[in-house]
């Protein structure tokens, strides 16, 4: 925020109004927490999944790449990482009605830029529905359009950088399940997470 300010790309209203969401992400963070037993019944309902499609668009790329990421290094479950606006151009013919497929499609309600990104997300999450596929979306609080198309949803605190928080628990929920050694995988992870 100091370097924006220099810089002259950030002005002081919008660093205290990042300095305060940094300053309520704790909250954030134990209100995401609290809901880990949703997190872990999802995880027991897609132990057994071989594969794993993962799509974002703009900023929520990098967050799937990183939720696919986790998933293969401490499930063993093949996962991939794809910009959800190529999906027409190879993971559309792998969707069944056995690929899990994960969406991230925050918003920031006013934020123009957000909202078209969730609204181009949305039609790809119908469209993998079109194909019976099957859609968990990691979604803003409060969300009432893609919501209603998912076949589960994990709702997250308005800042999208939470989300990495869901994947950390999606995957430590997935591992004791199928009974890898999850003494390894948390040391990889340098035991941020629960150990079972």
């Amino acid at each position: 925020m100091h370097l924006g300010q220099l810089r002259g790309t950030l002005s002081d209203e919008e660093s205290r109004a990042h300095a305060q969401q940094l300053a309520e992400l704790p909250v954030k963070m134990e209100h995401l927490l609290n809901g880990a037993d949703a997190i872990e019944d999802l995880a027991k309902e897609f132990f057994r999944s071989t594969d794993f499609l993962y799509l974002g668009r703009g900023i929520n790329f990098p967050i799937a790449l990183e939720g696919a990421l986790k998933l293969k290094e401490l499930s063993y479950i093949h996962a991939e990482g794809y910009p959800a606006g190529e999906m027409k151009h190879g993971p559309n013919a792998l969707i069944d009605e056995r690929l899990p497929v994960l969406f991230i499609n925050t918003r920031e309600a006013g934020n123009r830029a957000s909202e078209l990104r969730y609204e181009k997300t949305h039609s790809n999450i119908v469209e993998v529905k079109a194909r019976e596929g099957i859609v968990i979306s990691v979604l803003t609080e409060g969300d009432s359009m893609s919501s209603v198309v998912s076949d589960h949803v994990i709702e997250i605190p308005l800042r999208a950088i939470c989300s990495l928080q869901f994947f950390q628990s999606f995957r430590c929920n997935c591992s004791p399940i199928t009974s890898r050694c999850v003494e390894v995988v948390t040391s990889i992870s340098q035991g941020t997470w629960r150990s079972r």
